[in-house]
């Protein structure tokens, strides 16, 4: 559990480090409204497609696919449980920011930092199931995520989704996993490169914005208690209802220890872009992260 809870400690206090400097960049006038906003469509349309594209393995190993097909299903029904908890729970909150709370309790932080600690608490195998886990998680994101703050229903939801970029990185993901097409190294190599910015240019970003937001509403019951429910009670819940199912033990990992991350940084970028309160995501991201600090090691030395 010491080696876990230091592990994660290391990984949250870089993405805090990253954050404070967006933070103070802002503050000293470098960070311009102009830059920030451009920043926040570089994430939705370049570094978060590429950083999708590159978590899909080459190509399925032997005897996988069952297990594939598994962990899909089981990230399917447990954003399906979310996104019905979020509505129960914050369904009435005013739109700005029970926009967010409901967003939050559907999508964790799964692909920033979620694939990070599974590939350091479980190796290659962790990052596999893991980066199968989040492609769910992806698809909500990207459909009934996004309608949360456009209000797009119905037809123009899944054309919303079809022709999202990060939905095609997943497109093009799957094929070449699934039909292993042979890509050039220096195309893999440049996918990743650019993915790879989406960690550090989202927590920048974030600190930006909450260095405009009201830092003294950062502990506020709302925040804490959606704290309680994105790092207690959904992964409780994960935790629970696989504990007795017989699956691969890296995939009881992944589903846990994913659905146990802090909101994803993308509610900031989305609350930005679509008029919501941007401020409260940041402090939402900013509360859940410093919690996770201790919530992630705790729920991986269960497991």
């Amino acid at each position: 559990m010491t080696e876990h809870f230091w592990m994660m400690a290391g990984i949250q206090a870089a993405q805090l480090f990253c954050l404070a400097a967006g933070f103070v960049l802002r503050k000293m006038g470098i960070v311009t409204d102009p830059l920030r906003d451009g920043l926040s469509v570089l994430m939705l349309d370049l570094f978060l497609p590429c950083m999708t594209l590159s978590s899909f393995p080459q190509e399925l190993r032997s005897g996988q696919a069952a297990s594939v097909l598994l962990t899909v299903g089981v990230s399917a029904a447990l954003c399906v449980l979310c996104l019905g908890l979020g509505r129960l729970l914050y369904g009435r909150k005013p739109p700005a920011r029970g926009k967010i709370l409901r967003y939050g309790t559907m999508i964790p932080n799964a692909g920033f930092a979620g694939l990070s600690v599974m590939q350091d608490a479980y190796g290659a195998t962790g990052v596999f199931y893991a980066s199968m886990f989040v492609i769910p998680i992806r698809v909500f994101l990207w459909s009934f995520g996004v309608a949360l703050f456009t209000g797009v229903r119905g037809s123009g939801r899944l054309r919303n989704m079809l022709l999202n970029p990060c939905i095609a990185a997943v497109y093009i993901g799957a094929v070449r996993m699934v039909f292993r097409l042979p890509v050039p190294g220096f195309v893999d190599s440049a996918v990743s490169s650019i993915g790879n910015c989406c960690t550090s240019v989202s927590m920048l970003f974030i600190g930006a914005v909450l260095a405009d937001a009201d830092l003294s509403g950062l502990f506020s019951r709302d925040i804490l208690g959606f704290a309680l429910v994105r790092l207690a009670v959904v992964p409780g819940i994960t935790f629970l209802a696989l504990h007795w199912l017989p699956l691969d033990g890296a995939v009881k990992a992944a589903s846990v220890i994913l659905m146990g991350m802090p909101i994803a940084t993308t509610a900031t970028v989305l609350a930005s872009q679509y008029g919501a309160d941007a401020g409260f995501a940041s402090q939402c991201m900013f509360v859940t992260t410093l919690l996770s600090m201790v919530t992630i090691p705790l729920w991986a030395a269960l497991l």
